[in-house]
């Protein structure tokens, strides 16, 4: 699969910041399954349909730091598929370390989303220099 750089100049438009769909059980300590993959497919398509021209999603909003590895590879699988390469997609892949974040972004180019969104780890507010180091 051949994969292109999204420029600047295409970031263009509306983008709608997605929150991750949660099930009724999602507040409970005990659940492994709790992100709607139903609910999730049908706002990326009521977006699209609205005229968005990207979406972002699984960011800053907890959804990165409260959902599972399944959770999240679930989730991207689903708006890819909703998506169906209509417009791009984004989803975060900030963690608490490099490895974790490496792995997310290699999964979410390999299931087809556009690309990441990278965070600084919010324990501390680093500088410049120890933001790059930790990406780089």
């Amino acid at each position: 699969m051949k994969h292109e750089l999204l420029t600047v100049d295409e970031v263009v438009g509306c983008w709608a910041i997605m929150p991750t769909p949660a099930k009724p059980n999602a507040s409970d300590p005990r659940a492994d399954d709790t992100v709607d993959l139903e609910e999730t497919a049908r706002v990326v398509d009521a977006l699209i349909a609205s005229g968005v021209d990207g979406i972002l999603s699984m960011g800053t909003l907890g959804e990165g730091a409260t959902t599972t590895w399944a959770e999240q590879e679930a989730f991207m699988r689903t708006l890819a598929d909703a998506g169906r390469g209509r417009i791009p997609i984004f989803s975060g892949a900030t963690s608490l370390n490099t490895r974790e974040s490496i792995r997310m972004t290699r999964a979410a180019r390999e299931i087809g989303l556009t690309g990441v969104m990278l965070g600084l780890p919010m324990w501390v507010q680093p500088d410049l220099p120890t933001a790059v180091q930790f990406f780089s």
